[in-house]
């Protein structure tokens, strides 16, 4: 367990670096696996947790809305968002005003799996004790980033539970990706959109881009994007993570590197970004 917490320290320090300072990850079995234990880190303030404990009878799941979605569905859900506020039951309502009360109003939550699906779960992250005008203004922003980072995460803590951090996909059993699905894979890393990719970049029709991330997802077994990516990046099958960032966050995590438990990604910029970067410390 020192190992998940060393990556959960690693994904907490940068995840502060983009506003967003508390975070709870909970993984549990499956209705399928209930002989397997549960993987929670956190860290939420003991107060709050001991009060959570107690409000959400036992980890039931029904008491907190933003549990339940994650047990539920796929997307990300913000919090306060009129999406959340439709979910709230009578008995969702004290869970809620505890959060309240500890400054967690501006989060996400955000449903992880485990690659072969015996668990399920997923990451609350919150920019507690922040205004209103400084989340939405200054964070929010940041949430497609914070989601990237979620799924990497997770991968590296999926890749610790199976023995596989150091492993490449040569070593494993997934089927190798094509030239093509490999240069999406890496354009879908830099933040570009499928009909960028599809219009500037390969040439080819939005449909033909989306039949090679369709093909990739088989290949590397996940089911969304951004665990494509986050997967291929722990196997080594793309190397850095080139994001499209606001020139906040560019300030931020230029020149960073990212530690998580023993594995080093090295943030990469646009070769635009770079050469203004390069140009400012000249």
């Amino acid at each position: 367990m020192s190992k998940h917490r060393t990556v959960m320290a690693g994904f907490l320090g940068h995840a502060a670096r983009l506003g967003f300072n508390s975070a709870f990850y909970g993984l549990s079995f499956s209705e399928h696996n209930n002989q397997l234990p549960g993987i929670y880190l956190s860290n939420y303030q003991n107060d709050f947790l001991e009060q959570y404990d107690k409000l959400s009878d036992n980890h039931n799941e029904t008491n907190d809305t933003a549990v339940k979605w994650c047990l539920e569905n796929d997307e990300t859900l913000q919090w306060g968002s009129q999406q959340h506020i439709a979910l709230t039951t009578p008995s969702s309502v004290p869970v809620e005003q505890l959060a309240m009360d500890f400054g967690m109003h501006y989060g996400v939550s955000i449903p992880i799996r485990s690659r072969s699906h015996l668990y399920i779960g997923g990451i609350g992250i919150c920019a507690q004790g922040v205004s209103h005008k400084t989340y939405h203004h200054e964070i929010a922003i940041n949430i497609p980033l914070i989601e990237k980072f979620t799924h990497i995460f997770h991968a590296h803590l999926n890749a610790l539970d199976n023995g596989t951090l150091f492993m490449t996909a040569a070593h494993t059993s997934i089927k190798q990706v094509n030239a093509l699905e490999l240069k999406t894979m890496k354009l879908l890393a830099s933040g570009l959109t499928i009909k960028e990719i599809a219009d500037n970049k390969l040439y080819k029709s939005v449909e033909i881009v989306n039949l090679y991330i369709k093909s990739s997802k088989v290949k590397l077994q996940v089911k969304t994007r951004n665990q494509l990516i986050a997967r291929a990046i722990v196997l080594g099958i793309i190397y850095s993570i080139a994001l499209s960032l606001t020139p906040v966050v560019i300030t931020l995590l230029l020149s960073t590197v990212i530690v998580i438990g023993q594995m080093i990604l090295t943030v990469k910029y646009s070769t635009k970004e770079k050469e203004q970067a390069d140009a400012m410390t000249k």
